[in-house]
Formats: structure tokens, C-alpha cells, sequence
């Protein structure tokens, strides 16, 4: 949970990153370059941890999913009541 939080200001300061990097160039290395190739590069670096956000969220889905299907009804069955978890059930159950 904490690195697909940690996702958005990572996006931020990559972009950050990449503005200082641009305003430091100097003048005929900023033309040289050209400023859609750090245009693009800040959506390609954007876009992959996006990726990486979309992919721990799913993991976490995941997570509950198998909490809900495979692990209450083994513990429900050893402790021998549903109030164990101190949540409502979910219809996964």
C-alpha cells in the first residue's frame, strides 16, 4: 500500500525533475535537444508509473479477494465465529 501511494509524488517529481533539467540546459543544448523529447519523455515516465500504480492496485484487490474466499473460512472454522474479523462479510462469502 505505501509504494502505490508513493506513486503520485513520485510522478510529480519526475516531472519536476524534468523541468530543472530543461531550465538548466543551456541555449544550444535546449534547440539541440528539442523540447518535445522532454515533453514525451515526462508522458513516457508518467505513463510507466501509472502502469506500476494500475498493478499494485490490482494486487491489492487480489489480496482481499483471498482474504474473503480462502483464509475467513479457515479461520471462521478454527475460532468458531464470524465476529473474529470485526467487519461486516462480504457476498464474496
Amino acid at each position: 500500500m505505501v509504494m502505490g501511494t508513493s506513486t503520485w509524488p513520485l510522478i510529480i517529481s519526475f516531472i519536476g525533475f524534468l523541468a530543472t533539467v530543461w531550465h538548466n540546459l543551456p541555449e544550444q543544448e535546449s534547440s539541440r535537444y528539442g523540447f518535445f523529447l522532454f515533453w514525451w519523455i515526462g508522458l513516457l515516465g508518467a505513463q510507466l508509473a501509472l502502469i506500476f500504480w494500475t498493478f499494485l492496485v490490482c494486487e491489492q484487490y487480489k489480496t482481499i479477494l483471498y482474504i474473503e474466499t480462502r483464509l475467513r473460512p479457515l479461520v471462521q472454522n478454527l475460532v468458531r465465529t464470524a465476529d473474529f474479523w470485526l467487519y461486516e462479510q462480504t457476498w464474496l462469502c
